[in-house]
C-alpha cells in the first residue's frame, strides 16, 4: 500500500508545503476556511458514485478515503456539477505525492470538473490532490506568484541538501515549468532530486527543458521520482 501519510515527517511535510501553496497563490488560512464551509454553492454527491467515504483525516479535518481499490484513470467522483462543488470539490485534502487530480470536461472556465485517480490507489488510503494543478483548473483565473512558487522549490531543496543546480539554472527550468503549465506541480522537487535535471539541460538549456518537463506533468505522463521523461 503506497500511503501518503505514513508518519509524522510525511504529514510535517505535507503541512509545510500547505503553508507554501498559501503563500505563492496568496490565501489566508480564514480565507481557505470560509471557502471551505461556505455551502451556498454545495451539492450532493450523485449516488453512484461511492467509491470513497468521509472520514477523519491525520491532514487537516476530514478527508475522503476510498473504499475499494481504485485504478489510475479510474473517475472517483465528479468535484463540480452544474457551477457547485461536491464533497470532492470541497474537502479532498492536499498532499506533496498526490494519487489523484482535477480535470476540467469543456474549455469553460466555470466547466463541470472531475476527480481521477493517477495511480492506484489502496482500499482505506485518503485521496489527495496537489492543490496547486486543482487552483490551475478550477477556472478562477488565480495564478500563483512567479517567485514565490519558485521561492518554494529552492526551499525544498535547501531542506532535502539537493545541490545538484545552481539557483539560476533552477530559475530558469522553473520559469519553463511554469509557462507550460500555469503552476509548480508539488511532487517535482522529487523528480529534480532524483537527479536527471542536468542530463536534460545540457542538450538544450534550461529553460526549455522546464518547458519539456512541464508539459509531461500536465500531460500525466511524470508518475513519481522514478519516472523519466525522453527528450525528443
Amino acid at each position: 500500500m503506497q500511503l501518503a501519510t505514513t508518519n509524522e515527517t510525511d504529514l510535517n511535510e505535507i503541512r509545510y508545503d500547505y503553508e507554501r501553496w498559501l503563500v505563492e497563490y496568496g490565501f489566508s488560512h480564514e480565507f481557505v476556511r470560509v471557502v471551505v464551509e461556505d455551502l451556498s454553492d454545495h451539492i450532493a454527491m450523485p449516488p453512484e458514485f461511492d467509491a470513497f467515504e468521509l472520514r477523519a483525516s491525520a491532514i487537516h479535518g476530514q478527508g475522503l478515503f476510498a473504499t475499494h481499490l481504485i485504478s489510475a484513470g479510474e473517475l472517483i467522483a465528479p468535484a463540480r456539477i452544474a457551477r457547485k462543488r461536491t464533497h470532492a470539490g470541497r474537502l479532498t485534502n492536499h498532499s506533496i505525492r498526490p494519487n489523484a487530480k482535477f480535470t476540467r470536461k469543456a474549455e469553460a472556465a466555470d466547466s463541470d470538473m472531475d476527480m481521477v485517480a493517477t495511480r492506484l490507489i489502496d482500499a482505506g488510503e485518503e485521496v489527495l490532490v496537489d492543490y496547486r494543478q486543482a487552483s490551475s483548473e478550477n477556472g478562477n483565473g488565480i495564478r500563483p506568484d512567479r517567485a514565490k512558487s519558485i521561492e518554494t522549490v529552492v526551499l525544498r531543496l535547501h531542506r532535502s541538501g539537493f545541490t545538484g543546480v545552481t539557483e539560476l539554472e533552477l530559475e530558469h527550468f522553473l520559469t519553463g515549468v511554469l509557462v507550460a503549465t500555469g503552476y509548480i506541480p508539488s511532487d517535482l522537487v522529487s523528480w529534480i532530486c532524483a537527479g536527471r535535471i542536468n542530463n536534460m539541460a545540457e542538450h538544450v538549456g534550461y529553460l526549455r527543458a522546464g518547458l519539456f518537463v512541464g508539459k509531461m506533468f500536465a500531460l500525466g505522463a511524470v508518475a513519481g521520482k522514478h519516472s523519466w521523461p525522453i527528450m525528443p
